[in-house]
């Protein structure tokens, strides 16, 4: 092969733009499994010799943990309590050192012997410290038997902590993290599905009471322009023609009376007995409806011609108000009021019953209120759906999905894409606005 054939072939498609495996999620964990699997038939091969050589080193602790129970004292001449502190000890010590042998069972599956290789040290520190003061006093006494067991103790925490370098050696530390960091992806992806089925369930309610809603208000539009909508009006605006004229007939009188309020005090003052004028002054619209033979009208009269002789004394410009005032609140004026105001009150009371009774006004006013509860009904289950896209968003996938796929290239030499439903653009796109 020429020189330019071997150039062509090494600058081809494949060498420069490396095919990438598309995964989807369900895909990812079994192939994951198949390119990995070479790696751990490697390293369980690797780890069946130190498997072999820790179960024979345990076989010889027991024996020596039994050299040590039978063990006699090289003194016998020390005396009983020395010798009572020792056996304390001693069984301790045995005790301890069995059932640490007991859990030194290395796992089969490579889950199992991750943990326990990982967690061995620290439990193997702790084991220590509390076994140094028994150790002391059996070294004191017997040491070769007790140096024979640390021994032993020592070859098969060096023999754990050559699977765990047989292990990082393999990667197989890496390819377990890797293997739950591809559960943890799985995990988000079913949470976000069961997250927008939640949101897709609830925004279909909250569309369907949005159309409910639109319906009545455009019920309420198209009876506003019926003929029957009309006569309701015209009965409204009538309606509001007597209430302006009854609030213009009561402010007419208690501006009235408000001209002369001065003179009121000063009589009330000087008549402390008179009862009549101090209702007038609390409320005098409510006293002179109450007020049926219109005694008003004659206490008025002297009021004014106590003002005329300056017997109630006002300054000059008050003085001629309150005298021009008091002119015209005569009995005749107080009955025209009164028939006035009967009148309106009577009007206002009829047409506010028909406005009631009418079909148009309680149709549109139960429509009117139908929508004002829906309105709210609406705000409050649109809490809930908030809450939902919220939690729907903080479960972010896309950073996880590209460490695994660097990860993949950096352990095995595979590039793969994986594969997720856009669910963010989808939830995006079908955005209900209310």
């Amino acid at each position: 092969m020429g020189f330019f054939s071997k150039l062509k072939e090494f600058f081809s498609e494949e060498n420069i733009f490396p095919e990438i495996k598309k995964l989807t999620i369900t895909e990812l964990e079994s192939w994951l499994d198949s390119h990995t699997e070479a790696i751990f038939d490697t390293a369980s091969e690797e780890i069946k010799n130190i498997r072999t050589a820790i179960a024979q080193e345990k076989s010889q602790l027991s024996i020596n943990l039994s050299n040590l129970e039978k063990a006699e004292l090289k003194n016998n001449m020390i005396p009983a309590r020395v010798k009572h502190i020792m056996q304390g000890n001693r069984e301790i010590y045995l005790q301890r050192m069995n059932s640490l042998s007991d859990q030194i069972s290395i796992p089969l599956d490579f889950h199992g012997l991750l943990q326990f290789t990982n967690s061995f040290d620290e439990n193997l520190s702790k084991f220590e410290k509390s076994i140094a003061k028994n150790h002391h006093v059996m070294l004191e006494f017997f040491v070769k038997e007790t140096t024979a067991v640390s021994t032993n103790v020592k070859n098969i925490d060096r023999q754990i902590k050559e699977i765990k370098q047989r292990l990082e050696d393999n990667k197989i530390f890496r390819l377990n993290g890797l293997k739950h960091k591809t559960k943890e992806l799985q995990s988000k992806i079913r949470r976000r599905e069961e997250k927008k089925k939640e949101i897709s369930h609830i925004r279909e309610k909250l569309e369907s009471k949005k159309t409910e809603i639109e319906n009545k208000e455009n019920k309420i539009e198209s009876l506003k322009i019926s003929e029957d909508y009309g006569e309701f009006l015209s009965l409204t605006e009538e309606k509001d023609n007597f209430s302006l004229d009854l609030a213009n007939l009561i402010s007419k009188i208690s501006h009235s009376f408000s001209e002369i309020e001065a003179a009121l005090k000063k009589y009330s003052n000087s008549r402390p007995e008179d009862k009549l004028i101090k209702c007038y002054l609390d409320d005098p619209i409510k006293t002179l409806l109450e007020d049926k033979s219109l005694d008003i009208a004659k206490t008025l009269k002297k009021i004014r011609n106590a003002v005329e002789i300056n017997e109630i004394e006002l300054k000059e410009k008050k003085r001629e108000k309150t005298i021009n005032e008091l002119g015209k609140l005569s009995e005749f004026y107080f009955r025209d009021f009164l028939q006035r105001q009967r009148e309106l009150t009577k009007n206002l009371q009829a047409i506010s019953k028909e406005i009631e009774n009418s079909i148009m006004n309680k149709e549109i006013k139960k429509l009117k209120e139908d929508v004002k509860e829906d309105k709210a009904k609406l705000a409050e289950d649109k809490i809930p759906l908030n809450k939902l896209e919220k939690d729907f968003k903080e479960i972010e996938i896309s950073a996880l999905e590209s460490e695994i796929e660097d990860e993949i290239l950096k352990n095995l030499n595979k590039q793969i894409k994986i594969i997720t439903e856009n669910i963010n653009k989808e939830i995006s796109d079908n955005l209900v606005r209310f």
